[in-house]
């Protein structure tokens, strides 16, 4: 079971690994904690056991980390506290190694959620596009080939795959 002292923060954005036998999880630190006020994910067995660490907390990382088709990565974003340093997108392995960052977004651009596709191959997200507005892009699975899928002045976030 996953436990914390009072007050000591919250768990949000819990997501299962494909297979079901794990989940992933945001830990977002309370003003008392430490470190105050940050984000890390944590990977933990189904039944709350084994709950270990996956990111540095400098990474302040979180907003809904998704898992690939194949269960071997997840992809999250970094700095997603409000009025935090420039977000990018990483990817990590569920026991922790290969942390790998996709996005090299310059400062003052807004980069936003993200999915796998899925085959696990490509990486669909939002960042400042048309107008200052976020638009979609996608790009592959290790970060390269970005290619923009919106160009719009409204704002487009959020956005996952459909099935075939």
């Amino acid at each position: 079971m996953i436990r914390s002292r009072p007050y000591g923060g919250d768990y949000n954005s819990p997501q299962f690994s494909p297979d079901g036998s794990r989940f992933v999880y945001v830990r977002a630190n309370s003003p008392l904690s430490s470190p105050p006020l940050k984000h890390a994910l944590f990977v933990v067995k189904s039944n709350g056991s084994g709950s270990h660490r996956l990111t540095p907390w400098s990474l302040d990382a979180g907003d809904n980390p998704d898992w690939s088709p194949d269960g071997k990565l997840i992809v999250f974003r970094s700095n997603s506290s409000e009025n935090a340093p420039q977000s990018q997108i990483y990817v990590v392995a569920p026991d922790g190694s290969g942390l790998r960052q996709l996005t090299h977004a310059e400062i003052g651009t807004t980069v936003l959620s993200y999915s796998f596709s899925p085959d696990g191959s490509s990486i669909t997200f939002a960042q400042t596009g048309v107008a200052g507005q976020p638009d979609i892009f996608v790009m592959n699975a290790d970060g390269t080939n970005i290619q923009p899928v919106t160009h719009t002045k409204l704002w487009d976030s959020a956005p996952d795959w459909g099935s075939g």
